[in-house]
């Protein structure tokens, strides 16, 4: 039977190995049956192999051989590594059909990684999100920037979306007489932080939904 695609059946990607391909297909692309080195069996298209070189084990390894604290926990640019890898994984996200659910994800290095990540995003200034350069590749070194939002419009959940908060909670904000940069901008604070932000900001804060 004609196939119109290339076997890489046995090829190995990091930790992952090729095992052969499932007769799945996403939307045209044909999901690869993979064993990672751990011994879990995955499933993943063939272009992302290159970027996602492994069932997540990766992130274990890399975790243990950190000595350093970046001490950036809350600020904008660890918002935006975590909801970068959110709207990616998470499939309750309202929007992951857009993001995960056709096939983009975060590339290891910044994954498993927060420092990797601002070496090579930098912080995020204030008053911008960040954006892929080429919407149909990941998120990875070289397919990412951080653009201003002035000038540009979009509607409140698209906006929330964007800067990757939640839509209740952008509105819950300007409810409490934040301005929309304030809002948009402004970081989730955590659980353990709230009762100290309550006293610093006079009750100026959003409960984390």
């Amino acid at each position: 039977m004609k196939t119109n695609y290339i076997d890489i059946t046995g090829k190995k990607f990091g930790f992952i190995t090729v095992l052969g391909h499932s007769n799945i297909r996403i939307k045209h692309r044909l999901l690869w049956n993979c064993k990672c080195v751990c011994g879990k069996i995955i499933k993943r298209i063939r272009g992302v192999l290159n970027v996602i070189q492994s069932c997540g084990c990766m992130k274990a390894y890399i975790q243990s051989k950190k000595g350093t604290r970046h001490g950036m926990h809350g600020s904008r640019t660890y918002t935006t590594w975590q909801s970068i890898k959110t709207r990616c994984s998470c499939r309750s996200y309202p929007s992951y059909y857009r993001y995960g659910g056709r096939g983009i994800f975060v590339c290891d290095r910044w994954l498993h990684s927060f420092e990797n990540f601002l070496k090579d995003m930098g912080e995020r200034p204030e008053g911008c999100s960040i954006e892929r350069i080429d919407n149909d590749r990941h998120y990875e070194p070289g397919n990412c920037r951080w653009v201003t939002r002035k000038g540009e419009t979009k509607c409140l959940s698209d906006w929330a979306e964007h800067v990757g908060i939640k839509r209740e909670t952008v509105k819950a904000r300007i409810k409490y007489g934040w301005s929309i940069e304030e809002a948009l901008s402004t970081p989730i604070i955590d659980r353990r932080s709230l009762a100290r932000s309550r006293k610093r900001d006079n009750g100026r804060f959003c409960p984390v939904p």
